[in-house]
């Protein structure tokens, strides 16, 4: 399960950046309202959709263009000689 996990954050992390840049802008307008001052842009958050649509179109076509460089396999676990083998990876 650890192998899958490891393959998945290290594969396909940048679809997760633009959820990171809009809770990193909520918490921006959160803290700059808290303060009690003027936010930058009106506190018209359309900027930050425009930003995470951009990010996550940048991110997916990273992914489909590096989904053909994959130089690994993943080897569930399994049972040789009456002992349990966990699961890992391998290069292909």
């Amino acid at each position: 399960m650890i192998g899958i996990i490891k393959i998945i954050l290290a594969k396909f992390w940048p679809v997760l950046i633009p959820f990171f840049i809009y809770l990193a802008g909520l918490f921006f307008v959160k803290i700059m309202k808290k303060k009690g001052k003027k936010l930058p842009f009106d506190g018209n958050l359309k900027w930050l959709l425009y930003l995470m649509f951009v990010v996550c179109f940048a991110s997916f076509y990273f992914l489909m263009k590096n989904m053909d460089t994959v130089t690994e396999s993943y080897v569930p676990t399994k049972i040789e000689a009456g002992k349990i083998v966990p699961s890992r990876t391998v290069p292909r």
